[in-house]
């Protein structure tokens, strides 16, 4: 520590003289606010891990040298136990352990000496990538239930091969399995993977691939991470399965093939149904079918033998469909008779309302008619005229009624019962 640092601690916290633990919970607090976050590379040395699940090393290069500690929760994170002796960065903030005095490392995660690199490229490609669509769950495609034939890319003689033969040979032994090897790890392998993808092109019935080896670090799998790779996937013509690494392990491929499986031999189980499970509903199928055919054997067999009983004994049945006819023709006689009867007997009392009743309804109307004519003769205009009434009309055939319809010199026109005289009048004299 400086004597800067320790003059401006000193100046922060006003008391004259110290308390050695309040010293120190100032130092740490200083120190984590300067130094809250940061990566520290260096060799492991001193490792040892507590019942409590704690983990305490000390991180040393040529120059110097730190304690570290990390908690259980982030200790239980770590992909692979640390040894002494390996070149690690790790992540966390710096503190001081009052009770030892002791400047340490809060560490919150460890990667070996060069995969931060790679991990950081692992995750800028990943996003350059899935920003294209290439990760999209709209473009996966479903894995056959049952494929002819299934494509399998791995090394010749990695454990993955026979790992994926081994569960292949147990589930489905009648499917074939072309293996396409290919080197799985160094800077030469890319290229390789996809000569050995591009080789199963040439073989027919292939419906299904696997893409698989065995665990390893992060640069170990760094093939499968690809670009080249990776976009040859996308836009191969079957579907595809990657199973790379263990369960914990993630690449590029297993975000753009169109199945995921934790290992190779979960990808061989992912990749078929089970002879087993192909077998036990085979046999279910096989049953129902022999259920249905042998419910419409009975059911024909009941038709042909109603059949045969009808073609036995056919005078019966013209029997009974002649006794038949003869009912439907008696109710038909008798349905006659009865419906006979009742229009008779309508028509005949029609008959008598129309003789008793219609004469009187006839002289009524002839009384009413003959007054009608009468009061209709005593309105008429030519009655009036009889009685020495003269009706006036102007050139135009209005009647007149009034003396203000008329003007000197008008011609009329006067109507007697027996003839007209034509006028003009001479003076006009309203009353």
């Amino acid at each position: 520590m400086t004597s800067s640092m320790t003059r401006n601690l000193a100046n922060d916290a006003r008391p004259s003289v110290w308390p050695v633990g309040a010293l120190c919970l100032a130092i740490g607090d200083a120190l984590e606010s300067r130094f809250s976050s940061l990566r520290v590379s260096g060799e492991v040395s001193h490792f040892t891990q507590a019942s409590s699940g704690h983990v305490y090393f000390t991180l040393k290069d040529e120059s110097g040298q730190l304690k570290c500690a990390m908690f259980r929760q982030q200790a239980r994170l770590l992909q692979q136990p640390l040894r002494e002796g390996a070149k690690v960065v790790v992540s966390g903030r710096l503190s001081v352990y009052a009770p030892r005095g002791d400047v340490q490392i809060i560490v919150e995660s460890i990667a070996l000496a060069g995969a931060g690199d790679l991990y950081e490229r692992f995750l800028q490609l990943k996003s350059r990538l899935q920003s294209e669509g290439l990760f999209d769950e709209a473009n996966k495609r479903a894995i056959p239930l049952y494929p002819r034939k299934i494509g399998l890319v791995t090394s010749a003689d990695g454990a993955a091969l026979h790992d994926v033969l081994t569960t292949l040979k147990r589930r489905a032994p009648h499917i074939p399995v072309c293996l396409s090897p290919t080197l799985v790890q160094g800077d030469s392998a890319p290229p390789l993977i996809i000569q050995a993808l591009e080789r199963l092109k040439s073989i027919p019935d292939v419906d299904v691939v696997l893409l698989v080896r065995g665990g390893g670090a992060l640069e170990d799998l760094w093939a499968f991470n690809d670009e080249r790779v990776v976009r040859y996937l996308a836009q191969a013509p079957w579907p595809t399965i990657s199973g790379v690494g263990h369960e914990t392990d993630f690449t590029l491929t297993d975000f753009v093939c169109d199945l995921r499986a934790a290992t190779p031999t979960a990808a061989a189980q992912a990749c078929a149904r089970s002879r087993q499970d192909c077998l036990v509903e085979l046999s279910q199928l096989t049953d129902e079918l022999s259920q249905c055919i042998t419910r419409a054997l009975d059911s024909a067999h009941q038709q042909l033998d109603d059949c045969q009983m009808s073609m036995r004994q056919p005078q019966f049945r013209l029997k009974a469909m002649g006794a038949r006819l003869d009912q439907v023709s008696l109710r038909l006689r008798q349905a006659a008779v009865l419906l006979t009867q009742r229009h008779s007997s309508r028509v005949g009392h029609l008959a008598f309302r129309r003789d008793g009743v219609l004469p009187v309804r006839l002289d009524r109307a002839r009384l009413v008619l003959g007054g009608l004519a009468t009061r209709l003769a005593s309105v008429h205009p030519d009655q009036v005229l009889q009685r020495g009434f003269v009706r006036m009309s102007d050139d135009q055939g209005r009647v007149v009624t009034s003396v203000h319809q008329l003007k000197a010199k008008q011609a009329l026109t006067a109507h007697f019962q027996d003839g007209k005289a034509h006028l003009e009048v001479q003076r006009v004299s309203p009353s």
